[in-house]
């Protein structure tokens, strides 16, 4: 999205993103969580470690 004030141009961030490419990439990830022993100890060990989960 592009917004210009005065002489300047320039672009601003949707941080909201695209909200269908969120979603499947939301339901791959909690998938391989309940399926895959990788991403459930990688999931393990970032929670233990006090950070937030991915």
């Amino acid at each position: 999205m592009e917004y210009s004030s005065g002489r300047r141009r320039t672009r601003r961030l949707n941080y909201g993103g695209d909200r269908q490419a969120n979603a499947v990439l939301h339901r791959i990830v909690f998938t391989r969580l309940r399926h895959d022993p990788r991403t459930r100890a990688y999931y393990e060990r970032r929670t233990q470690e006090g950070r937030d989960p991915p």
